[in-house]
């Protein structure tokens, strides 16, 4: 029996939420943000989170300044190693 795409999409989004929660309680994200912004190739680079169960995470999108430049990374996955 299968789900329908709703219920799914549903379960993912809270999965998503849960894990930010987690992360946020876990990590200083100011902090991390400035860390990354302080290194000239990620500064304003949109941060994914993909935990060990592949639930992924969006912690910042790209800033507009550097969304449309192809001269630097505007993303940035975190995976926490096992």
């Amino acid at each position: 029996m299968s789900l329908p795409n709703s219920q799914i999409s549903g379960f993912s989004r809270r999965k998503e939420e849960n894990l930010k929660q987690r992360l946020a309680a876990t990590i200083n994200l100011p902090q991390f943000f400035r860390r990354v912004d302080a290194i000239y190739e990620t500064n304003g680079a949109k941060i994914v989170y993909v935990d060990s169960e592949f639930t992924v995470a969006t912690l910042r999108d790209a800033r507009q300044e550097w969304a449309d430049s192809s001269s630097k990374c505007t993303t940035w996955v975190v995976r926490r190693a096992s």
